[in-house]
């Protein structure tokens, strides 16, 4: 293998993990566990590559509830 073919395969793999890596989702929250500071959450939007391949994400269960607040 030469250095262009490893560095192409590597590059792939780093585009494929960011496919991955969200960092806001739009979501409807389907119950809350105040006990536990927990909700399961469903997203409003599938994870969509190209017109051609799109998947629901699954039902996220025991998301923490983070409150961003500033004190004064």
């Amino acid at each position: 293998m030469d250095s262009l073919n490893l560095v192409t395969a590597i590059r792939g793999l780093v585009s494929d993990g960011l496919y991955e890596m969200h960092t806001s989702l739009p979501v409807k929250v389907v119950s809350v566990d105040y006990a536990a500071k927990t909700v399961h959450v469903e997203s409003l939007i599938n994870n969509t590559r190209s017109s051609d391949d799109s998947t629901a994400y699954p039902t996220m269960y025991d998301v923490p509830i983070v409150v961003n607040a500033t004190v004064w």
